[in-house]
């Protein structure tokens, strides 16, 4: 039968699940795609990676090497309606492909390697490697850096004890197996040794059909979203958590009852079941940008900036005019303290929705912080043009008034915000601050 451009006979596909299952890793080719498909993935590797990162997950596997995002070529591949249908052949269920762990890797030794591991079972229970390129010195043999190495099924083995297995790493060869349950490694490459490897995580799917498992119904889920919209919009957080659970029941690929959980998650700051709710709307779902947008704010609240930059990479390359995740992505940069950074990405944002008052006032804090106060003061005049209530704006444009000493026209912005923080800032306005003559702005007459 033919996956993805790469044939795969039935008696070899017969083979790879055996080996599968008696091994938990298996291996086809080289070749296993033709040269068309393996060169097109190649490009794509290489364009990907001046976009890439270093170790982001460092403090969870050791592992010294360079990562980026797939391509068109690499997502198309991975995506691919054969591709699933191999890996279900494979490992008896369907598969959707996670957001951790998928990724182009990039070992350029020496020293490039991953440290002996498992992978998360909640988004990776199936691993995909296709090797893209494999150097070592012409006057030397591969080292042990170009295997990797496996251990039995089970717990982590004890540092001395010897792997039970080693697959070379070969150009066009591609292994599948059970990332979750086989410890495996990649020990130190040598000088001169390099290679590049296309790396999928896959989880089973959320849309499973199995004796005993009750048939999807999308229509009900949708009333119960529609229902949970309602309360949401009203303020009644719990009623609308209780009816985007409905509709899970009802149909557990709802990336619209997912994202709701996600919201909901967010707003009460439990941004680890939040990330995860958003996770699992984007494998629902994985050519919605907003669900990847999500999936990056909730890294960002958890102090991971790195990571959720990746995120809003992704939702951009599913929709490079998706003005939140630019938005996002500035105020990752403002966190980090690059605010001069984080103005071209606003102005990326407001090129494309210049309606946003979010984006208007995120301007105007960057502006306030690189002391560019005029600035500030007509970013968050634009923000409350759109949205006359927007409560930090009204906020941030009185502090910016006190600091003038326009004090009358401070509180009459705190008043009209009436907010906990507004109420907090007026108490804090002194006689004497009042007593100062008003004047107008720097610069201003």
């Amino acid at each position: 039968m033919s996956h993805a451009g790469f044939k795969l006979e039935a008696v070899e596909q017969q083979r790879m699940a055996a080996e599968l299952a008696a091994e938990g890793f298996a291996a086809y080719g080289p070749p296993a795609l033709p040269r068309e498909r393996f060169e097109a993935l190649c490009r794509d590797a290489r364009a990907q990676r001046p976009g890439g990162w270093g170790q982001p997950q460092r403090q969870t596997v050791e592992h010294q090497a360079w990562r980026a995002e797939p391509g068109e070529a690499g997502r198309a591949f991975l995506h691919s309606p054969e591709v699933l249908a191999l890996l279900q052949a494979l490992v008896g269920e369907p598969v959707l492909p996670s957001p951790a762990g998928t990724c182009y890797t990039y070992y350029d030794g020496p020293g490039g390697h991953m440290a002996t591991h498992l992978d998360r079972a909640i988004d990776c229970s199936f691993t995909l490697i296709l090797y893209l390129e494999a150097e070592w010195p012409a006057d030397a043999e591969p080292g042990p850096g170009l295997d990797l190495e496996f251990w039995p099924p089970g717990p982590l083995p004890e540092p001395d004890r010897p792997p039970s297995r080693r697959v070379a790493t070969r150009p066009n060869l591609l292994l599948v197996g059970k990332g979750a349950q086989v410890p495996h490694r990649r020990p130190l490459l040598a000088a001169g040794e390099r290679l590049v490897a296309l790396t999928a995580c896959y989880a089973p799917a959320l849309l499973r059909r199995s004796l005993g498992t009750p048939q999807p119904e999308p229509a009900a889920a949708e009333r119960h979203c529609d229902q949970g919209d309602r309360h949401w919009n009203a303020g009644e957080l719990p009623q609308a958590q209780a009816c985007f659970g409905r509709a899970l029941e009802a149909d557990p690929g709802c990336d619209r009852a997912w994202s709701g959980l996600g919201h909901g998650y967010w707003y009460q700051r439990r941004f680890i079941e939040a990330q995860e709710a958003f996770a699992r709307a984007a494998g629902a779902a994985g050519d919605d940008p907003s669900h990847w947008s999500n999936i990056g704010l909730c890294l960002r609240d958890q102090g991971a900036f790195e990571p959720a930059i990746r995120c809003f990479r992704v939702a951009l390359m599913l929709d490079p005019r998706y003005a939140p995740a630019l938005n996002e992505w500035a105020n990752v940069l403002q966190d980090q303290g690059r605010h001069q950074d984080a103005l071209g990405f606003y102005a990326r944002a407001l090129a494309i929705d210049p309606k946003r008052a979010v984006v208007h006032h995120n301007l105007g804090v960057a502006y306030r912080r690189l002391g560019q106060q005029e600035r500030a003061e007509d970013a968050f005049g634009q923000a409350l043009a759109r949205d006359p209530g927007y409560l930090h704006s009204l906020e941030e444009l009185a502090l910016l008034y006190i600091d003038w000493g326009r004090f009358d026209a401070a509180r009459a912005l705190l008043q009209r915000a009436g907010s906990e923080r507004a109420l907090q800032i007026l108490a804090e306005l002194t006689e004497e601050a009042e007593s100062v003559p008003e004047s107008g702005s720097p610069g201003g007459s």
